[in-house]
């Protein structure tokens, strides 16, 4: 027989172990989208325990891959785009924090991580400074991310999955303060002259069918009375 000493000591540990899957997983109120289906991963089981990652949700197929994906902690997202986000990294682990989690409760949350991201993923510009400044000082590159110029047939308000987004290293195309990788693009590219005939006709179809960023059917009715 084990001593008893032993069996209180590993009893402990067992609670304490119960207790932290309850309160890092299991009792956690888990983000859904009915309209983009996905899943929060039990950070216990992908990246182990006492990681940190506990607090964020975890979200794609690259946690079910193995450890050798870099790792995104994103900041600043809706929950409903946890799923389709996370499908246009496939290459990163993706983690996201608590949307209103963009000031010093962020900066908490990246000093408890044990595995430090490869980048942080902000959606427009929605950090603060403390944390922009902070993500800097640690050495995290940042990327941000917005919808793409023709985004959907609804509002993204609805929680519409969106055609297309932007995912940028420098800035967004809409901010006239900053650069962006666009800009850099649009500046040094050599834009063959195929490409800007093809551009013009799909510019013109755009016009002509009334297409615009958000495209919902009530809008288009009302236009057309």
């Amino acid at each position: 027989m084990l001593p008893k000493m032993f069996k209180k000591t590993t009893k402990q540990k067992l609670f304490i172990y119960f207790l932290k899957r309850v309160e890092g997983f299991w009792s956690r109120k888990k983000p859904t989208n009915k309209g983009y289906e996905f899943n929060v991963h039990d950070p216990f089981e992908v990246i182990g325990e006492d990681t940190g990652y506990e607090k964020l949700y975890l979200v794609g197929d690259s946690w079910l891959e193995g450890s050798d994906k870099p790792i995104v902690i994103a900041f600043g997202f809706n929950d409903w785009k946890f799923g389709f986000i996370a499908e246009y990294l496939p290459q990163y682990r993706v983690a996201f924090a608590p949307r209103k989690q963009v000031d010093m409760k962020a900066v908490r949350l990246l000093m408890g991580l044990s595995i430090k991201p490869k980048l942080a993923l902000i959606w427009g510009y929605n950090e603060s400074k403390l944390l922009g400044r902070y993500l800097k000082f640690i050495g995290i590159d940042t990327w941000r991310a917005e919808d793409g110029f023709v985004r959907s047939a609804d509002l993204g308000a609805n929680g519409v999955t969106p055609y297309s987004l932007v995912f940028d290293r420098k800035g967004l195309y809409y901010n006239s303060n900053g650069t962006s990788d666009l800009d850099c693009l649009l500046d040094n590219y050599e834009i063959p002259i195929s490409t800007v005939h093809e551009g013009t006709k799909l510019f013109n179809f755009f016009i002509e069918s009334n297409v615009s960023k958000y495209n919902p059917f009530y809008t288009k009715k009302r236009y057309r009375n």
